[in-house]
């Protein structure tokens, strides 16, 4: 055997012995979606409500939130006691603080973006990424907050980026950092998941921290989560705001 076949023969196996050692993100995703709470519970998932305290700064905000898959929702705020509502139906919405205004589409559409992150804190935001339009990859493993992780990168459309920080022991989301675009402007903060708690054979963290900055400038703690409780049409209509 010549050295030029040698060395052929050795750089093809190395590149091998990599790929086999190599970590595919589908594994890693699939595994963090089955320690959530698996496939077959996200495709049962019905409805979620639950009640939340969000503490900015000095300041607390209570709301209510209820979703009945796929399209209804609703919000309730509660701060410094006056209260705010707003409701999607598929393509309609409202708000509701003093007077009853409808949505127009910028407003639907932003409401809808909050909300839709919003239930992001209960489905893992891994799920059906194809469908969402994400492209993934695996970034590498890391070390956070002393417990080694794997890191995933998700891309949207929009070019928002997310890196996702799953423990390797648990295979939960344990940190997101984002740079997300709103009003064309890219906007970087972080969030830290703690307090999983299984509802329904779900787990969802209870806690929620976010920093931008490396300041963190809010929390929110659920104080009540319900997994696939009946939730009445009525809820997510206008006649609930009169």
């Amino acid at each position: 055997m010549t050295n030029k076949t040698l060395n052929s023969l050795l750089i093809i196996i190395f590149a091998l012995i990599f790929y086999s050692c190599s970590q595919s993100p589908d594994d890693i995703i699939d595994k963090s979606i089955k320690a959530s709470g698996g496939e077959e519970a996200y495709k049962n998932l019905k409805s979620i409500s639950c009640s939340m305290k969000t503490t900015v700064l000095n300041f607390e905000l209570m709301s209510n939130l209820f979703f009945k898959l796929p399209d209804k929702m609703r919000a309730e705020y509660i701060f410094q006691d006056k209260k705010g509502i707003g409701i999607i139906n598929g393509n309609t919405g409202w708000s509701y603080s003093d007077t009853i205004i409808p949505l127009d589409e910028v407003a639907l559409n932003t409401l809808k973006s909050q909300m839709e992150s919003q239930l992001e804190f209960f489905i893992n935001p891994l799920y059906n990424y194809p469908k969402k339009g994400l492209k993934v990859e695996y970034v590498g493993d890391e070390k956070l907050d002393g417990k080694d992780v794997y890191k995933i990168r998700t891309i949207a459309k929009d070019s928002s980026e997310f890196y996702y920080f799953i423990d390797k022991n648990t295979y939960l989301i344990q940190r997101s950092n984002s740079k997300t675009v709103v009003n064309n402007v890219f906007v970087e903060a972080t969030a830290i998941f703690s307090n999983y708690k299984k509802i329904n054979g779900l787990l969802i963290p209870h806690v929620i921290g976010i920093f931008t900055e490396g300041k963190k400038t809010a929390e929110m703690k659920f104080e009540r989560v319900d997994i696939n409780t009946n939730l009445d049409d009525e809820l997510f209509s206008v006649s609930s705001l009169k």
